[in-house]
């Protein structure tokens, strides 16, 4: 079964939907489990001192099997247990959508980023704009408001060209501490 946003099939677009139809953590988790198994066929083959944090356990291995990341966290993006102001930058891709990360992923952004530090991500342009995405559209407007947040740029790309989908990719700038 695939997504209502989805019109191509295949692996990919399986496995996508997979994690799109998740009805809970569990099944979530299940899904990125899965998908691990051939997500190396997408890293780079460059190495990189980066912390990275997943909900899934699948995904985490598969990441220390390519060596690419310094500490490997597992978490689900409510609390991810790294040092307040120790990091220089965020990214994200893929972890805004329904049923995935919640809207205070962004505090956790906020908590994570030393002052002056940048945050860049995606998200998906039909849910951000859609009633489904008000959530994390008007959390992270009222961070920009408050001045946690300076927004450096939002752009819309192509994100997943075969179905038609586009993505916003937002970079932001930590102000306060």
């Amino acid at each position: 079964m695939l997504h209502h946003t989805q019109k191509s099939t295949g692996v990919i677009a399986r496995r996508q939907a997979s994690v799109l139809l998740a009805k809970d953590p569990v099944e979530l988790e299940n899904a990125y489990n899965d998908w691990a198994k051939t997500y190396d066929l997408l890293h780079m083959d460059t190495k990189q001192q980066l912390d990275g944090v997943d909900l899934s356990k699948g995904m985490l291995e598969q990441s220390r099997k390519r060596r690419l990341y310094r500490n490997l966290i597992k978490a689900d993006f409510t609390r991810s247990n790294c040092i307040p102001n120790s990091y220089d930058a965020v990214h994200a891709s893929a972890v805004f959508a329904p049923g995935q990360a919640p809207p205070s992923t962004f505090d956790e952004f906020w908590l994570l980023i030393k002052t002056n530090g940048h945050a860049v991500f995606t998200i998906r342009c039909g849910y951000y704009d859609s009633d489904e995405g008000r959530q994390h559209k008007e959390h992270l407007e009222s961070m920009i408001k408050e001045n946690k947040w300076k927004l450096i740029s939002k752009t819309k790309q192509d994100y997943l060209p075969k179905d038609d989908v586009f993505a916003y990719v937002f970079v932001l700038k930590k102000i306060l501490s």
